[in-house]
């Protein structure tokens, strides 16, 4: 449903904010925040599907070698993962620190 959804209307907006802390004495809050806009895409082409599911796996695994040789003998695991790409269009932040 939510790749239906992107596929109607691919237009996204997101914030991600950072909790530092609240300031004691100031009646205040420490944080960081950004705002993306952009486009958002289903990734069909298999190529690409195999750079993202590698850059992603390098990112998250202390030993990514195991199991991007586990995904790469196996092109059906590639078909069978859905990969969304976000095309951004503006970022901007602020850092209340």
């Amino acid at each position: 449903m939510k790749i239906d959804i992107i596929r109607e209307n691919p237009n996204v907006c997101a914030t991600v904010i950072e909790d530092r802390g609240y300031i004691m004495g100031e009646c205040s809050h420490k944080c960081r925040s950004i705002a993306i806009w952009g486009e958002m895409h289903q990734v069909d082409d298999l190529d690409e599907k195999k750079h993202g599911l590698k850059v992603l796996i390098n990112h998250l695994e202390d030993d990514p070698c195991p199991r991007i040789e586990k995904i790469r003998s196996n092109e059906e695991i590639y078909r069978n993962t859905a990969i969304l790409r976000l095309d951004i269009a503006k970022i901007t932040g602020k850092d209340g620190t």
